[in-house]
This record gives C-alpha cells, sequence and structure tokens, in this order.
C-alpha cells in the first residue's frame, strides 16, 4: 500500500505500537502495509524451535541408543548390542535430521523476507531522497545501527551493481546513489550525489551601438552664478498691475 504523504511503496517501521514509513519517516495506520521491524520474524522463530526440538531429539535418541545398545552388550551379546544401538541411532536420525535441516531452512526464509523487506525500504527512501542516500539514513529508516546499515547497502550494491553506485565524497563519507532515481530539477539538481556545483560568472562588457550617438564631455567650465549679484527684475507694467 502507498504511502499517503510520500507516495511511495514503503513498508512500515515500528517503534513500541507506533508504525511510520520507512521512506518519509511521517506515522501511519499500523497493519496498512508490511513491516520491516517483523518481517520475517515467525519463520525464523519458528526455525530456531524447530532446530531446537531437532537437537535435544538428536542428542537424548543418540544417549538412548548407546545406553540400550550396551545393555543388550551386557545382557546379550555385543553383536546383538551394536544392532540394537544401530537400529534405535539410525531411528533417532530420521526422527531428528529432518527437524535440523527444516528449521534451518525455515530461517534462512525468514531472513530472505526480511532482506526484501529492507530493500524495498532503501530503495523507497532513496526515491524520496533524490536517489542519494547515507548509511546513517538507512540505519535511521531501518533502525539498525550505522555499521550494520553500511553493511548491508555495500552488499546490496554487490548484488544490485545495475541499480546502485558506490561513492565518495569530498569529506571521505561513502555515498550511495541510485542512478535511475536521480532526478534533475529545475531548482538546481544536477544529478550529482554532492548537489549541483555553482555556474561560474562571466563578466560581459557591453559596447555601445554604432548608431548611438554617444555625448563627449565639455572642455569648457560651466558658467558660475553668483547669487548676491543676479538681480531679478520685474517688468515696470507687471508692478502697475499688481
Amino acid at each position: 500500500m502507498l504511502c499517503p504523504y510520500c507516495q511511495q511503496d514503503a513498508p512500515l517501521i515500528y517503534r513500541g505500537i507506533t508504525a511510520y514509513c520507512t521512506a518519509c519517516g511521517r506515522q501511519r495506520a499500523a497493519l496498512s502495509s508490511a513491516s520491516v521491524s517483523f518481517a520475517g520474524k515467525p519463520a525464523h522463530v519458528g526455525g530456531v524451535v524447530v532446530r531446537t526440538f531437532g537437537y535435544l531429539g538428536l542428542t537424548f535418541g543418540v544417549g538412548f541408543a548407546l545406553f540400550v545398545g550396551f545393555f543388550v552388550w551386557l545382557v546379550a551379546s555385543a553383536t546383538a548390542g551394536l544392532i540394537t544401538g544401530g537400529v534405535l541411532t539410525a531411528l533417532t536420525l530420521l526422527f531428528a535430521l529432518p527437524m535440523l535441516f527444516g528449521g534451518k531452512k525455515l530461517e534462512a526464509s525468514g531472513d530472505h523476507e526480511r532482506d526484501q523487506q529492507r530493500v524495498q525500504a532503501v530503495f523507497a527512501l532513496a526515491a524520496n531522497r533524490g536517489g542519494v542516500l547515507r548509511a546513517r539514513d538507512a540505519a535511521a529508516a531501518l533502525d539498525m545501527g550505522v555499521e550494520a546499515a553500511d553493511t548491508f547497502l555495500t552488499e546490496l550494491a554487490k548484488r544490485r551493481y545495475d541499480d546502485m553506485n558506490v561513492d565518495v565524497s569530498e569529506s571521505g563519507e561513502v555515498v550511495y546513489t541510485f542512478p535511475r532515481l536521480l532526478l534533475a530539477q529545475p531548482s538546481g539538481w544536477s544529478g550529482s550525489a554532492f548537489g549541483p556545483s555553482p555556474a561560474p560568472r562571466v563578466r560581459v562588457d557591453v559596447a555601445p551601438a554604432a548608431n548611438v550617438a554617444v555625448p563627449k564631455p565639455s572642455s569648457s567650465p560651466p558658467p558660475i552664478i553668483d547669487a548676491d549679484f543676479e538681480e531679478i527684475e520685474e517688468p515696470p507694467g507687471a508692478r502697475r498691475r499688481a
């Protein structure tokens, strides 16, 4: 289900009982989408339980087979004891080995499901960040340590090398870029992982037009008007009319 805020098909991550979007980090309705927090955990826990019972059955079964075989050896003969112990051990292996391999396979399926949800969360987060991710961004979104997130992104870049690139910034920080998710925005995004480079400044000298007459500065000094000796006279007729 798409997030109603960032419109990304991002799984949820739970902090306590509250669900958040792994792409934009905003709160979403619980159980509205798949979860990174619980992805694969039922299968993983079930695999651990099955393998535990398998190991217990193998331990107690082999121990019981040895005990019975030794007892038959003392009562009857060594051959009978070996045959009895061997049969019981074979029955134990027939019971325990499927549980061991089945539990391991169940754990692997749980890990695979968890990794699939993490990959989906990483790509949704990258799409929301313009195709550029750092380990700390993935760590915050996936609720894991920075080193673990860096290891996960590195392994993902090795497997999805067509979709991910690994770059190093000028400060020495590892940056993961997603070429198919890089945005070319008119506001200045140049598709680089480190932001747009400033445009060079060019000085342009505008020459005057050929048909436009440019006034030449006058060489004669401007006239000096002394206000103390300037006399303003009104015509005689104006005084008589006043």
